[in-house]
């Protein structure tokens, strides 16, 4: 009978004990709210400007020009493909789409000698 009954506390005393921890943890923390971006950029980028070298889908003179810079092997870049020829399906003449290789050796160890390959 006393298991049952001590049994009864158990569930109830974790979700009360985990409660605690949580608290703990988010006051040791400093209870501070994260850091939001501001928008403002602290320096810009340049990219290279694009040539006849670059691989080039539609005009290089459309008013939105899109440049990838991707690594063959990696999932993120290849799901991404598959949303860049919906854009270019819909918005034709008036996107072009620039191909830039992008290796991450440290990630992929075939993706620059893939990214040579299909120059």
């Amino acid at each position: 009978m006393e298991q049952e009954h001590s049994s009864k506390f158990l569930v109830p005393g974790a979700i009360v004990v985990a409660g605690l921890l949580v608290a703990g943890a988010i006051y040791a923390g400093g209870g501070t709210a994260p850091s939001y971006n501001t928008g403002q950029v602290s320096r810009a980028v340049e990219l290279p400007s694009i040539t006849s070298k670059d691989h080039i889908l539609g005009s290089a003179s459309a008013d939105v020009v899109i440049v990838e810079y991707s690594d063959t092997e990696c999932p993120f870049c290849k799901a991404f493909h598959n949303t860049l020829k919906q854009v270019m399906s819909t918005y034709g003449g008036k996107v072009a789409w620039v191909y830039r290789h992008f290796p991450i050796a440290q990630l992929h160890s075939k993706a620059p000698n893939e990214a040579e390959a299909t120059e």
